[in-house]
């Protein structure tokens, strides 16, 4: 007689967010179970960088290794089988910065591949697809106001900021350093004083 050996993989790929600003970083969690009786071993799991983006060094998690700038890899050896509990799961991640002005970051899928324990190869699995949709502010600030004022004298400041990008900007914030001896008196709202 002989055993059927039956081990499997399922894989899943999710990301921080599905939105990212040009220059922002976008981080992928990989996941996978070995969902069948059966252990599987030589498992190697990689994901290419998504076009547009670059790799953050160092953001690899466990073994993961960047190969050729466009694909990170991790050697995972053996995935228990769905009885075994601390072993039969693996979890990896990695971030990219997008460098793309979008205005899509375009789909990428996980791979995995693997052999039974009897040594056979077996079919390479592909996890769901994932893309983000790119927003591409573009903040410009012009300060105007004298270049000097007697002592005593209260002067303005005019900060203006404009969007010439095609997104929307969230979370803007102005810091402007005040000249060497002046200070603020009242800021117009929402403005602040910080010292």
């Amino acid at each position: 007689g002989f055993e059927i050996l039956n081990g499997g993989l399922a894989l899943t790929k999710t990301a921080s967010g599905s939105v990212v600003s040009q220059g922002g970083q976008l981080t992928y969690y990989l996941s996978g179970v070995n969902p069948c009786p059966d252990p599987i071993k030589s498992l190697t799991v990689w994901d290419s960088l998504p076009p547009g983006t670059t790799y953050v060094p160092g953001s690899a998690s466990g073994s993961g290794t960047l190969f050729g700038g466009t694909m990170v890899a991790w050697t995972e050896g053996i995935l228990n089988d769905s009885t075994q509990l601390a072993d039969k799961y693996f979890s990896r991640e990695f971030t990219v910065r997008v460098d793309t002005p979008g205005p899509i970051l375009g789909n990428n899928t996980a791979y995995g591949d693997f052999a039974n324990l009897g040594g056979f190869v077996q079919p390479r699995v592909a996890s769901n697809s994932l893309g983000a949709a790119v927003l591409n502010p573009a903040l410009t600030l012009a300060v105007s106001g004298p270049s000097s004022a007697a002592g005593g004298e209260t002067v303005t400041f005019t900060l203006t900021v404009r969007n010439t990008g095609t997104d929307t900007a969230f979370g803007v914030e102005i810091v402007d350093t005040l000249p060497a001896n002046f200070y603020a008196i009242s800021p117009s709202a929402p403005g602040s004083v910080v010292a």
